[in-house]
């Protein structure tokens, strides 16, 4: 079981176990990841409002880490799957966004995701984590696995202009 210890002066640490979208009004200050990989956002809603985020608007943390200030990341918090063969796609880049949430995918090959991320409209894939780092995903801007792909490794925090919104495909490499 995933979890995160989450604190604040004068309050009872808090142990989360799930991903939560609006973590803001509580004013958490300091984090320790007891396990599992998690992205911490400024704002509520894994940033959804922050269009064209950056990597100072996330923390990515993990049990490797220590106790860490988050008092300027304590808007939301996503947990990464354990599944070494996920990877998981995201609305805005550096990995942010919901409507449409993360999606978590892990099969050999997924030839149409365009009811996930709808392709051509802002809700399309902009940025995407592997879980393994060692496992590279090909993602298509056709469905099928079919055309010009890219490839991703480990984080892809901001798909290029070329497939930003367009991906419509994936396959293990």
């Amino acid at each position: 079981n995933m979890s995160i210890t989450l604190q604040k002066p004068d309050v009872d640490d808090r142990v989360f176990r799930n991903s939560e979208t609006h973590l803001a009004s509580h004013g958490y200050e300091h984090a320790e990841v007891n396990t599992g990989t998690w992205i911490l956002y400024k704002e509520i809603n894994y940033n959804e409002g922050i269009s064209e985020s950056s990597e100072d608007d996330i923390k990515i943390l993990s049990s490797a880490d220590n106790v860490v200030d988050i008092s300027h990341h304590n808007g939301s918090m996503y947990l990464l799957p354990d599944d070494t063969d996920a990877i998981v796609l995201f609305k805005r880049f550096n990995f942010g966004g919901v409507n449409p949430n993360p999606m978590e995918y892990t099969k050999e090959r997924h030839d149409d995701i365009t009811a996930d991320f709808p392709p051509g409209s802002p809700n399309g894939a902009s940025s995407a984590f592997a879980v393994d780092v060692n496992r590279r995903w090909k993602l298509f801007k056709a469905v099928k696995c079919v055309g010009d792909f890219f490839v991703v490794e480990g984080r892809f925090p901001k798909f290029t202009t070329t497939f930003n919104d367009q991906v419509k495909s994936l396959a293990k490499e």
